[in-house]
């Protein structure tokens, strides 16, 4: 029992350290990840006035 804790535990944390790697990484590249990007569709009520 307490080595499948153990396992799950450490998977877990390897995992949290690989998204973390990957997030600075992608972040000094610029490649953020749900940046948001400025849209010229014109959405919502006042989106049609000029």
């Amino acid at each position: 029992m307490m080595k499948t804790h153990h396992f799950v535990l450490i998977f877990f944390l390897c995992a949290e350290i690989i998204i973390y790697v990957v997030g600075i990484k992608s972040s000094r590249d610029g490649n953020q990840f749900g940046a948001a990007k400025e849209s010229k569709t014109k959405i919502g009520i006042n989106g049609w006035e000029d």
